[in-house]
Formats: structure tokens, C-alpha cells, sequence
């Protein structure tokens, strides 16, 4: 199958004194000049109920790709005894095709029966090269009960840089499943340091965050949003015409701020490049901070060790900074109400778009 691979490069080297050296690297190989993503709507749905699906096609570099055909294929994995033993096989196959755009496009996957169904596409890039994407989603027997949890869904907030400085304004990006929503946006080390409320107009939108030198070396920022999004009807599709359902969703990212004005940046230059054993030399030391300016004062620590030593012990020498500056968890707890929500059965509850009952109600 034409999959991303993750490929590890190794290489040794032994010197005159017969001590050997290694270094180790990994490199992603994609299959293709473009992917596809596939997620699910819902976790799971019940057999004959049609999965929902949203795909993209983008490059290499993140950039969606629209107009590229999308074949989504489902199938429910079931074994069958060969004589090596059992082997996968899929059964049930089904699919729906769709054209990729700037945006994520829902496609409709039917299912028959329970169990565990792959759900996989290919895409093609300009050259014939192919890349394949597959996920696995559950279909629930016919004999079970529908979900009727009010599921929490998931934020993607991605900050506009890799780390900061005190003093920075951090944007977020916060990609919701649902809009309009009222949002918290609270700033969490070891407690809740900071929190703010606003109003997502879209589905996409940038917050910022104030950062200082209190929250060295991170922070994590996290959004809470409540709103309302379709009713799924029984086939397990978005229906406009019933009454929208509360949602919510939660995400959170981990800011990096680095305390780089606390580092100290150290220079020895030895006098003498080769000394005969038993000789004695000096070392001149230079000591700045993270401006560029002498330090004075300086209390300076300076070990001479063989250097082949440290290499048959496997030594490093560890980041004095981390001892000082290690990273601390949010250490909060939250409680959703709205986890304790249950949905009306669109069946047993008919609820139209204007609050009216519906006129093909049955009792």
C-alpha cells in the first residue's frame, strides 16, 4: 500500500584508540506529492445507518488541494480460516465519491452490519504516484440502543509561533466544529493563572494571549466552547428541520517560553592548544548574558575530564536551566455538565426548526 514510511538512518564510525561512534536519524517518506485526511463525524453509528465522513486533499506543506476526486471506500473487517491461519478479509464493501476542496467535504458511507469498518481513500498526484489514507470506525449490531450522549467534540488551536518572549501577544488559531459559540480562553500552570470569555462569530478565529516572564518555560492555553449544532436524524444524518442540539467542545495547546533572558552564555579558550601530560595551563573564560553584555561576578565551575572516558560511560552533561526552570502541568480538573446530557430520540420527541410539533408525529 502506498503509505507514508518512516525511515531510520544509522551510522557508526570507530576511531584509532578502536571507540565507536554512532548517530541516528529518521526521515518521513511520503508515497506522493499530495495526501488525503479522512475523519469521522461521530464515533460510531449503528448498522445501516451511513457513516459520515469529511475529507481534504492537501500538499506536503499543509495547503488543501481542491478539485481532486475522492473515492471513499468502507468496508467491515471480518477473519476467515486459511490454512496459515486466520486472515483479515473485508466484506461489505461500499462507497461514495466526492470532489476535494479549500474546505472539509462530507461523504456518506453506507454500512450493513456491526463491527469494526476501514474506511480508506487514494489520491493520485500529477506524476501517477499514489498515497493511500485509512481509518477504522465502529458500527454498532442492529439490536443496540442508539447513542444518545451529548459527546464532547474536539478543538484544533495551533499558535502562530514556536515559541515566545515575555512581553509577546501569542495568536491562536481556534478551529471549531460548530459556530457561533460563547468561548473561555483560560491560561492554566498549576492552577488557572489567567481567563477571558469571548464570542466565536465563525468556525475559525484568532484569540490572543499576554505572555510574561511568570509563565517560564510554558503554559497551557486552553478553549472552552459551548453552542449548538444540526440534530442527527435516525439515519445518523444532519437534519435542518429539527430543533439544533447543544454542543461543546474543548482544546488546549502547550506555549513555550523559553527563559532565554535568564541563560548565560559561556566562551573558554584554552592558551595553549596542546599541553604534554603532567603540564600545566590557563583558560581565559568569558561570561555574557543574554544581551551580549560581560557579566562580572560570575561564579564559573571548569572540569577537565578525558574526553574518551565520557564517551565509554555514555556522560552528558545535563541543561542547568531545566533543573531551574522545569515544565509544570496545569494541574486542573474540569466538570462538564454537558457531559450528563441526553438527546431526545428524533422519534419520540419531533421537534421542528420553530419549536412546532411536527405533523406526521406518530404516538
Amino acid at each position: 500500500p502506498a503509505y507514508p514510511m518512516s525511515l531510520a538512518l544509522e551510522a557508526s564510525i570507530t576511531d584509532v584508540n578502536r571507540q565507536q561512534w554512532s548517530a541516528r536519524s529518521t526521515v518521513l517518506v511520503h508515497p506522493a506529492d499530495v495526501t488525503a485526511g479522512l475523519r469521522a463525524q461521530r464515533a460510531f453509528v449503528r448498522a445501516g445507518e451511513a457513516l459520515p465522513i469529511e475529507a481534504v486533499v492537501s500538499d506536503l506543506d499543509g495547503n488543501l488541494v481542491a478539485g481532486q476526486k475522492l473515492v471513499v471506500t468502507g468496508a467491515r473487517l471480518d477473519y476467515e480460516w486459511t490454512p496459515d491461519g486466520y486472515r483479515e478479509v473485508e466484506v461489505d464493501t461500499a462507497t461514495c465519491e466526492t470532489v476535494s476542496g479549500k474546505a472539509p467535504v462530507s461523504c456518506l458511507v453506507p454500512t450493513k452490519r456491526g463491527g469494526r469498518y476501514a474506511v480508506t481513500t487514494v489520491v493520485t498526484d500529477i506524476y501517477g504516484r499514489k498515497s493511500q489514507t485509512r481509518i477504522h470506525v465502529w458500527v454498532t449490531g442492529d439490536d443496540s440502543a442508539p447513542d444518545r450522549e451529548l459527546q464532547k467534540d474536539a478543538i484544533e488551536i495551533v499558535p502562530d509561533r514556536a515559541s515566545y518572549a515575555p512581553g509577546d501577544t501569542a495568536s491562536l488559531l481556534v478551529m471549531a466544529p460548530f459556530a457561533p459559540a460563547e468561548g473561555i480562553l483560560t491560561v492554566q500552570r498549576q492552577g488557572i493563572v489567567a481567563l477571558q470569555r469571548f464570542r466565536l462569530e465563525k468556525r475559525s478565529q484568532v484569540v490572543t494571549v499576554k505572555l510574561d516572564a511568570s509563565h517560564y518555560p510554558s503554559v497551557v492555553a486552553r478553549v472552552d466552547l459551548v453552542g449548538a449544532a444540526p440534530r442527527e436524524n435516525m439515519a445518523g444524518i444532519p437534519d435542518a428541520s429539527l430543533t439544533p442540539r447543544p454542543a461543546h467542545a474543548a482544546g488546549e495547546v502547550t506555549l513555550k517560553v523559553p527563559p532565554a533572558e535568564r541563560t548565560l552564555a559561556i566562551e573558554a579558550t584554552p592558551r595553549d592548544k596542546k599541553l604534554d601530560p603532567g603540564a600545566e595551563t590557563s583558560v581565559d573564560v568569558a561570561v555574557k548574558d543574554a544581551r551580549g553584555r560581560p557579566t562580572p561576578g560570575a561564579v564559573v565551575a571548569i572540569a577537565v575530564v578525558d574526553e574518551s572516558i565520557l564517551a565509554l560511560t555514555g556522560a552528558k552533561l545535563p541543561d542547568p536551566i531545566e533543573a531551574f526552570y522545569r515544565q509544570r502541568s496545569s494541574d486542573t480538573t474540569e466538570i462538564q455538565l454537558r457531559d450528563l446530557v441526553w438527546l431526545a430520540r428524533p422519534q419520540e420527541v419531533n421537534l421542528s426548526a420553530r419549536g412546532e410539533p411536527s405533523k406526521n408525529k406518530k404516538d
